[in-house]
Parts: C-alpha cells; sequence; structure tokens
C-alpha cells in the first residue's frame, strides 16, 4: 500500500479552485433566480452563502453548502 503525500500548497490550490466552482455555481443560481423574478431575499441569501464558502476550510463544508443552497432553492421555486 502507497500513501501519497499532498504539499500544503496543493491542498490550498484544491481548496482555492472548489470554492471558486461553487462560488459560480451560486452566481449561476443568483442568475436563473433574477430571471425567475424573484425578490432581494433570494439574493441575500445567496451572498451570505457565497460568504460561508469563502471561509470554508474543507472541501466538504463548500460540497454540504452547495447541497443546502440547492435545497433552500428548491423548496423555494423548484430550480
Amino acid at each position: 500500500m502507497s500513501i501519497d503525500i499532498v504539499s500544503n500548497s496543493e491542498i490550498e490550490r484544491m481548496l482555492a479552485s472548489a470554492k471558486l466552482e461553487a462560488i459560480n455555481t451560486l452566481q449561476g443560481y443568483g442568475q436563473t433566480s433574477i430571471r425567475m423574478g424573484n425578490d432581494q431575499e433570494e439574493s441575500a441569501l445567496i451572498n451570505s452563502f457565497m460568504d460561508k464558502i469563502r471561509l470554508a476550510t474543507k472541501v466538504e463544508e463548500i460540497n454540504k453548502i452547495i447541497i443546502d443552497v440547492r435545497k433552500i432553492l428548491e423548496s423555494k421555486n423548484d430550480v
């Protein structure tokens, strides 16, 4: 069994990449929300989740945030 050693800089790059992808996903949700004519409440919600993503320290946290946002938006709008 071999163990791959990953440097801290590689981990930081992976986390930064995951954050960027998640923020782009949320921006897409925001654009969809705007086209559907939804209110400022949804926009504020998406922005608050973007802040959470920026503060996340693990990819798993980011994935959970995206899942939570998707569930909230689906329950409101069937996005």
